[in-house]
């Protein structure tokens, strides 16, 4: 189990912590650099004000002496003491040194000291040529501080170290923008990194999920809050997962009830065709099938008479065929209707199969056919009634025959299937019509022409395999003609 984060409450409180810590750093660095600047300040001021203190001694002293004399005693009274003092002497207007305490005078006159001489005023310059020690501040007055300039005093000392060239206001507009940049920029990866990133990415997790994606899962590493969601999220989607394997289930369950349902309803259309049929075939074995009989014989009876014509003979002969077909269409009528009371057995469907053939094969329809058999070895057994399952396979075959008119192929296959026995009969006619598969089963529908058949074949057949219950099927083959498939179920 992974170690939980702190809170989201302390990941903000430890973001704006580090936030500020950089803001007071930076702070510290301008209030270091403005200190600084005070110190430089307060270095121009002291400069300033020794030169002209200075200044005023000198002229003060010159009333009794000469300037030279006057700059001179000065000088040399003046203690600096620990002051920074690295340049302190007076020049005359031709630049001559009138008195030197330290420092050297320049050559040529320079901005200050033209300012003093020429302007008779007080000039300051800070430079940084002591940059390594620090700032220098330069100050020179002019002697006297009234009228015509007869001599300038310079004073240069260090005055603290700062670096900034810059004017203080523009140096504080700077300082600014460039702390928000750095705040800001701290700031946002410190925020994306631990709160914007793993909302953003619970937000596309979600965003798959939602869109049925239920196999994803989310792995953060955020607040303790954000993980605890993230958990709940991944249950959700654990939870839909299996909610959808299970209506999935449900909906396969419920198809197959609902195909079930469909064959019962069809079994329940068929019992109910039986029973109608059924009724129909006895009522017309007690009102038709003794008054048949009795023609029958009358016709046997007359045929048999010596005083009969040929030709007469040939229509009494004619008639009682057709009053027998008659009779022969109740027979498989009855045969369809009433449930079968033959005793089941032990039956091997390959042995079944072949005498079938066998006996179709002598047909004049099975003459020209070209037939091949492919039976499985080891078939199991089934439990069904010997002749009615011969009767089933000869009716296929000859289906079979007649649907090419006596010329094309046959296939027979006998194999092992889903727990039963698949026999498949195949030929290589024009196919099945375009009905449906119900209806071709349905009694008295034939595609022969008239007189050729009655069209209770294939229903006497799925009666029967209904009655052991096997199933028998018809459709199409992709390769052209029909093909009926015979399913047994084996019984242990």
């Amino acid at each position: 189990m992974k170690s939980r984060r702190p809170g989201l409450w302390a990941e903000v409180a430890l973001t704006l912590a580090l936030t500020t810590l950089v803001a007071v750093t930076l702070n510290g660095g301008l209030l270091w650099l403005v200190a600084g600047q005070a110190r430089v300040d307060a270095g121009v001021g002291l400069a300033q004000q020794l030169a002209e203190t200075l200044a005023a001694a000198i002229e003060v002293r010159a009333e009794q002496d000469s300037i030279e004399q006057a700059a001179k005693y000065v000088l040399d009274e003046y203690d600096a003491g620990d002051q920074p003092i690295d340049a302190l002497y007076v020049v005359g207007r031709r630049s001559e040194a009138l008195a030197v305490k330290t420092g050297e005078p320049p050559k040529v006159p320079d901005a200050g000291l033209r300012a003093a001489l020429f302007a008779r005023e007080s000039h300051i310059d800070v430079t940084d040529r002591l940059s390594s020690k620090g700032l220098r501040v330069v100050a020179t007055a002019p002697i006297p501080a009234k009228g015509p300039a007869k001599a300038a005093i310079r004073v240069s000392m260090r005055a603290g170290a700062s670096a900034s060239r810059v004017g203080r206001g523009g140096f504080l507009v700077g300082y600014g923008l460039f702390t928000a940049l750095i705040i800001g920029g701290v700031g946002y990866v410190l925020f994306r990194g631990r709160v914007v990133s793993p909302i953003q990415a619970i937000q596309g997790g979600t965003s798959r999920i939602a869109s049925g994606e239920f196999t994803h899962r989310l792995d953060i590493e955020g607040p303790r809050e954000l993980e605890m969601l993230t958990d709940a999220l991944n249950e959700m989607a654990h939870d839909l997962e299996g909610y959808r394997d299970r209506t999935e289930r449900q909906v396969e369950h419920l198809e197959t009830a609902n195909k079930a349902l469909k064959q019962a309803q069809a079994d329940l259309v068929r019992s109910a065709q039986l029973a109608s049929v059924g009724r129909l075939a006895a009522g017309i074995a007690h009102e038709v099938g003794n008054p048949l009989a009795a023609v029958m014989g009358y016709l046997d009876l007359l045929a048999e008479d010596a005083a009969v014509s040929p030709d007469q003979r040939d229509i009494l002969l004619r008639t009682s065929r057709e009053v027998s077909r008659i009779n022969g269409i109740l027979r498989e009528l009855l045969d369809y209707a009433r449930p079968s009371a033959g005793q089941r057995e032990a039956v091997h469907v390959e042995g079944v199969v072949q005498g079938a053939l066998e006996l179709v094969r002598h047909q004049p329809a099975f003459k020209d056919l070209d037939v091949t058999v492919e039976i499985a070895a080891g078939l199991p057994v089934v439990q069904a009634e010997p002749e009615k399952l011969h009767q089933v396979f000869v009716n296929l075959f000859l289906n079979s025959a007649d649907a090419m008119d006596g010329k094309g192929a046959v296939w027979i296959a006998a194999f092992e299937r889903d727990g039963g026995v698949s026999v498949c009969v195949r030929d290589s006619g024009i196919g099945l019509p375009d009905v449906s598969t119900a209806q071709l089963f349905e009694p008295f529908y034939t595609t022969k022409g008239a007189g050729e058949g009655t069209g209770l074949g294939l229903a006497i057949s799925l009666a029967i395999i209904d009655g052991i219950g096997g199933k028998l099927q018809a459709s199409n083959h992709k390769e052209g003609g029909a093909a009926f498939t015979v399913w047994l179920p084996v019984e242990e």
